[in-house]
């Protein structure tokens, strides 16, 4: 009898701890962060007349390879409304003698698709900045030759001073991927390079709203 009892309370602290093992995961510190997760902040979605909804993107977007920053921010650590899910308030901190560089797009060529991407549970986005550079000299060609196998982190204005932010996944940075340039047919026409910044994250390109680093960090 007392043998049966023995096995009985071993069976039971074996499903215990299996329970356990199973709810948090195989990675203890990983589980237990998310079981602590704290609950949602949902809100209202309004509109409200008269504020700034230009569309659109603005002339100068920047962009900066990945290797040259060091430290990449995350999402505000403690949410308390629905903006704050998409918000990176954290300073961007370049390496020594590193800055972001300017990114010219001609009028009204500029936009920023964001698109949830098919899966069960799960929360991937693609970003797309998509924009026209109207030039086809060294520097550009230059640009389009080695960019294509370099990753950046890239910041776009929108028209109503939003700055969105591309490559901001940890491991997952943004990367060119589209380039369709051309020298035009006509005197009339445009002359230079269709290009595409992509990334993946969590959720859509989140606002950036720190100082973008534009001169050399020391």
């Amino acid at each position: 009898m007392k043998n049966f009892a023995k096995i009985s309370f071993s069976l039971i602290v074996l499903m215990i701890f299996g329970m356990i093992f199973l709810t948090i995961g195989a990675n203890p510190i990983v589980g237990m962060s998310l079981a602590m997760a704290p609950p949602i902040s949902f809100g209202d979605l309004d509109f409200e007349d008269g504020i700034d909804n230009m569309a659109g993107t603005q002339l100068l977007a920047y962009y900066i390879p990945i290797d040259d920053i060091a430290l990449l921010p995350g999402y505000k650590a403690s949410p308390a409304a629905l903006g704050d899910y998409a918000t990176i308030d954290t300073v961007i901190t370049c390496k020594t003698g590193k800055n972001f560089l300017k990114l010219y797009a001609a009028p009204d060529s500029g936009k920023i698709d964001d698109t949830k991407i098919e899966g069960k549970d799960s929360n991937s986005f693609e970003s797309v900045y998509e924009f026209f550079f109207p030039k086809n000299d060294a520097a550009s060609l230059g640009f389009q030759r080695v960019a294509g196998t370099t990753k950046f982190l890239v910041i776009i204005l929108e028209a109503d001073g939003n700055q969105r932010i591309l490559g901001i996944k940890p491991g997952v940075p943004a990367t060119l991927s589209s380039v369709a340039a051309t020298s035009g047919t006509q005197s009339t026409g445009d002359k230079g390079a269709t290009m595409q910044f992509k990334s993946i994250q969590n959720g859509p390109a989140p606002i950036y709203t720190g100082e973008i680093p534009l001169t050399p960090a020391v």
